[in-house]
């Protein structure tokens, strides 16, 4: 007897050290969640569904209603707190009812031995069951109670794709797993128990739900957990359970946040997104597109933002996830060419190089080194408009100043500048970016480019745009001055100076102020529009994902449109004024940006901060109705048949550039049989124009000829009387 007692003590000791130190199997550890991404009100967007295919996460047990977790002791464990993982007294009773029964009716089962269950999953046998019963009192030597009882309570089955309490609270009656009541934490109690058998959402499983509740609600007045009055009360209380849904709302953010958090599992992404505000973007995108299909426009992107935190309020990337056309491709992050909505950031960044909103840029056809050749821009209007100031020349979008003033910031400045926004790709090469860049030279996105706005919006301080509440805080870095970002924005809401372009109340114009700015692609390929009052900023994309062009649409009609009724549609009530850049108001020539001479024929008042307003009255118009231009003004003088002078300290070749081409129709508007020459002299001296050594024009301060041309290269010199000769080549092809 010694021997067997002594024997079994051995044994008893070997299976308490095999589970203490055995480790347990990996399937035991944290369960790998579903990821369930809210709007900012905790509105549910969408839920995945985890790699066993359901969808659930672990909850704290503090979380959890205490009724549902004593419910479910109840009825599947109410000796959970004596066992040691296998309870041998719920074993030996199973076992002889089954006998009884003469058929197999009852498991005996503990929560551990379920648990383990869950997480080694086999057929029913004698060896599946022995192999749970020893699993169980190895967890229940690694784990405390609570820990089992956590993991339980988020594995366990409560039908279809729902997996856990959690869950089950969100998904059959809306609430938090802490908020549910006795009658509906006892009735998703005995889901587990057979979640087909006692599926809520049907009419029979509810009828067997039921029944099996007020089982488990005697048992817990039995075990002393609550008194007759409380059942009482918990079988009034009517049992509304939810539909089944498991939606996929804002699906191109929800998309690219579970991208963004691929490999870290989190059981939640609270958003930013305000859900009628997503809703109302959704809707307006549909029906612009709708209306401008026919048009060629067959997609559009929009994104609103909180301009105070940076916070993404609506993110839609394009007009139907589910529809044809690639709508799954995301609109806000795809690369397109963004034409003039760039424009803003050089001339906020020309601002603080000693520029100001009268600073006079030259929008004249003109041509540009580009590497080996030459680069012609042209306005979108295909016009010329001679001397402008810098804010009627951003504010009209004019491409051929805007090329002007890159050319003054310098080539190699411009990557920089964008990069300073966060506009510029790091996989670009910065060093193949020439001037056209200003004019949407490079794709970049409608979220950088909304970035780069937010920092315009913001006064100059940089803008990072939060898809997530959770998202870490940026550190404050001032881009651009705040003059210059102010600057910019009281030009981009000036309905009057962007008036010569698109006229006055155009979609661009608001009951509220507003700063904005739209852009056109190469080829009518892309539409941008994106602007901002002080309280939401919208930027918007439209177009055709295949790159098809448009047909007449520009980034008013098409772009423009989506964003004007988007900006109406938010603001319920008037938003608080944009701030206004401080300095004082000055009269200025509106051709030369000066202080206002006798002869000047028009001014008008223009801010400028401390000590940048100008010193000196207006040298260009002269008595007489002359205008004293300078050279690369002049041959626009000349075409449009004002009456010029060229204010040349010695005697030059003005027209053409040295290197230039032209062709049938060239970008400066000359004919390709009749190019115009013009060469000048200080005032009062004799010049002499000569083509390839034949003089064909002669006289004092400025002559002019347009004869016609050879194909082929050809010689022109400036001659004047005191033996100084100025040279160009230029070439006219087929």
């Amino acid at each position: 007897m010694r021997w067997v007692l002594g024997g079994l003590v051995l044994l008893a000791l070997g299976l308490e050290a095999a589970w203490r130190w055995l480790p347990l199997p990996a399937a035991l550890s944290a369960p790998v969640p579903s990821t369930r991404l809210l709007a900012r009100d905790g509105t549910l967007l969408h839920e995945t569904v985890n790699p066993h295919g359901s969808r659930g996460g672990l909850a704290p047990l503090a979380e959890l209603s205490p009724h549902a977790v004593a419910a479910t002791l109840a009825g599947e464990d109410h000796r959970f707190y004596d066992h040691h993982g296998v309870d041998v007294v719920a074993l030996a009773r199973a076992v002889w009812l089954n006998v009884r029964l003469g058929r197999v009716a009852f498991g005996g089962s503990t929560i551990t031995q379920q648990l383990v269950r869950l997480c080694l999953p086999g057929p029913r046998t004698l060896g599946q069951k022995l192999r749970e019963m020893w699993w169980a009192s190895a967890l229940e030597r690694h784990w405390d109670k609570q820990r089992i009882l956590e993991h339980y309570l988020a594995r366990a089955p409560y039908g279809g794709q729902v997996t856990g309490l959690q869950e089950a609270a969100l998904q059959y009656f809306g609430v938090a797993p802490g908020n549910l009541s006795l009658a509906q934490a006892s009735l998703l109690s005995v889901i587990p128990r057979a979640p087909r058998r006692y599926d809520p959402r049907t009419t029979d499983g509810l009828e067997a739900a039921l029944s099996r509740r007020r089982h488990v609600l005697d048992l817990l007045v039995k075990q002393g957990h609550l008194q007759p009055e409380d059942v009482a009360r918990a079988l009034e209380e009517p049992i509304t359970v939810l539909p089944a849904a498991w939606p996929l709302a804002a699906p191109h953010a929800v998309m690219r946040l579970l991208r963004e958090a691929s490999g870290t599992n989190p059981r939640e992404i609270v958003t930013t997104l305000e859900p009628g505000i997503q809703q109302r973007a959704e809707t307006l995108v549909t029906r612009t597109v709708d209306e401008l299909g026919v048009r060629g426009v067959h997609q559009a992107a929009v994104l609103v933002v909180d301009v105070a935190s940076g916070s993404v309020r609506a993110y839609v990337g394009s007009a139907s996830f589910q529809g044809a056309l690639a709508g799954q491709v995301d609109g806000v992050v795809a690369p397109r060419s963004p034409g003039s909505t760039l424009k803003p950031l050089f001339y906020a960044a020309a601002l603080d190089h000693n520029m100001t909103p009268a600073t006079v840029l030259y929008d004249v056809a003109r041509p540009f080194a580009a590497g080996r050749g030459q680069y012609l821009p042209r306005n979108f209007d295909g016009r010329q408009h001679g001397p402008v100031l810098l804010r009627d020349a951003l504010a009209n979008s004019y491409n051929l100043a805007s090329v002007d003033l890159a050319a003054r910031l310098g080539v190699g400045a411009l990557p920089g500048i964008l990069r300073d926004f966060g506009v510029l790709p790091l996989q670009v090469d910065q060093d193949a970016l020439g001037l056209g860049v200003i004019l949407g030279g490079v794709d970049v996105t409608l979220w950088d480019v909304a970035t780069a706005y937010l920092t315009l919006a913001r006064s100059g301080v940089a803008g990072s745009l939060r898809l997530r509440e959770d998202a870490p805080t940026v550190a404050p870095r001032q881009v651009v001055s705040v003059g210059s970002a102010r600057n910019i924005t009281n030009i981009l809401m000036d309905d009057v100076a962007r008036s010569r372009a698109f006229g006055r109340q155009s979609a661009l114009a608001l009951p509220f102020e507003a700063a904005v700015k739209t852009g056109t692609s190469k080829d009518f390929r892309d539409n941008w529009a994106v602007g901002y009052s002080s309280r939401y900023l919208v930027a918007v994309w439209a177009g055709d994902f295949s790159g098809r062009s448009m047909t007449g649409v520009s980034g008013v009609t098409g772009a423009g449109l989506l964003w004007h009724r988007m900006m109406r549609s938010i603001h319920d009530q008037d938003p608080p004024p944009l701030p206004r850049p401080a300095g004082v108001m000055r009269p200025v020539c509106l051709l030369s940006g000066m202080t206002p001479g006798p002869f000047c024929s028009g001014a008008r008042q223009e801010m400028f901060a401390q000590g940048s307003a100008p010193q000196h009255t207006c040298t260009v118009h002269q008595a007489g109705g002359v205008l004293r231009l300078e050279e690369v003004l002049v041959p626009w003088g000349v075409r449009a048949g004002l009456p010029v002078t060229a204010a040349v300290t010695r005697v030059k070749v003005l027209s053409p550039g040295e290197g230039e081409v032209f062709t049938q129709t060239s970008a400066r508007g000359d004919s390709a049989q009749g190019v115009l020459l013009i060469a000048a002299a200080p005032s009062g001296e004799t010049v002499s124009l000569v083509l390839d050594a034949t003089v064909v024009a002669q006289g004092a301060g400025l002559v002019r000829a347009t004869p016609v041309l050879e194909v082929g290269m050809h010689v022109l010199e400036a001659r004047g009387a005191n033996g100084v000769v100025d040279r160009v080549s230029f070439e006219l092809r087929p």
